[in-house]
């Protein structure tokens, strides 16, 4: 099987429409063989905008649910993405997003567990979410793990998106 191909571009808009304002973004195009690819995002300081634009030409339907942990809770992350996803744009098929939901989870390696994953698909069923949902991981490591599982297990299969924060702080 052939390695995945990166490609290393810097860039200040989105689309030919959209100006990022004023911070640079790097994007790493990740070109796997089978039309999956997908961009990593590599930037400091991005405006509630920013935040906005790159989540939202990402997300498939239009209910969306962002897991988080508790530390990145408390320093206000979760509101910040919360916003930029119900903030009006529209997803990649040109639809408003409708909902954007939420679930919180205890901090630590500790909680990578069957108890946990139950915890985000009881959500996702709660919610009644469907195959066109968004599940975003709003944090690396255990959150990053957990929820780009349960998005590969439920409904045999959601869309995926995940957010690192700054300095390894969601570590």
């Amino acid at each position: 099987m052939q390695q995945p191909q990166a490609k290393r571009r810097s860039q200040r808009s989105f689309s030919s429409t959209t100006a990022v304002t004023e911070s640079e973004i790097d994007i790493v195009r990740v070109d796997l063989e089978d039309g999956r690819d997908y961009p990593i995002y590599i930037g400091t300081d991005f405006s509630p905008e920013d935040n906005s634009k790159m989540l939202c030409k990402h997300v498939k339907g239009t209910k969306v649910l962002v897991v988080t942990n508790t530390k990145l809770e408390a320093l206000g992350y979760l509101d910040t993405y919360k916003q930029a996803l119900a903030g009006g744009e529209f997803n990649a098929n040109g639809k408003k997003i409708e909902v954007v939901e939420t679930l919180v989870l205890p901090d630590g390696e500790e909680y990578k567990s069957m108890e946990i994953m139950g915890r985000i698909l009881d959500r996702a069923l709660e919610l009644k979410l469907d195959r066109k949902a968004t599940f975003v991981a709003l944090g690396g490591g255990v959150i990053g793990d957990m929820v780009g599982f349960a998005a590969a297990i439920y409904q045999r299969g959601v869309n995926f998106i995940q957010v690192r924060c700054i300095g390894g702080l969601d570590k």
